[in-house]
């Protein structure tokens, strides 16, 4: 019982990680899109420094969706073999 509850807790945690990659892939493809946009600008000087500060916070980003994508597939394995620990457990009765 206690196994079900912890899968149960697994499945909704790994629901929120998958939730959070998509949010991160989503604002990550917004801040690429603005940052061609700026690129494109005539008066370089100008949007310098916001293209440098949108380079800070692709690359942050980056590096959580990395993590984040990490954490994901650890919570899907362990996801995986609770399961297969009940199947056999379930055999054996």
């Amino acid at each position: 019982m206690a196994s079900t509850s912890s899968s149960q807790g697994d499945k909704l945690f790994g629901k929120v990680l998958c939730d959070q990659t998509d949010d991160l892939w989503s604002r990550l493809t917004k801040i690429n899109q603005m940052k061609c946009e700026m690129e494109d600008k005539e008066d370089q000087d100008a949007v310098f420094d916001r293209l440098d500060g949108l380079m800070d916070t692709i690359k942050r980003d980056s590096d959580v969706l990395v993590v984040v994508t990490h954490l994901q597939e650890l919570v899907n394995n362990g996801i995986r073999e609770k399961e297969n620990n009940v199947e056999f457990l379930n055999l054996a009765d």
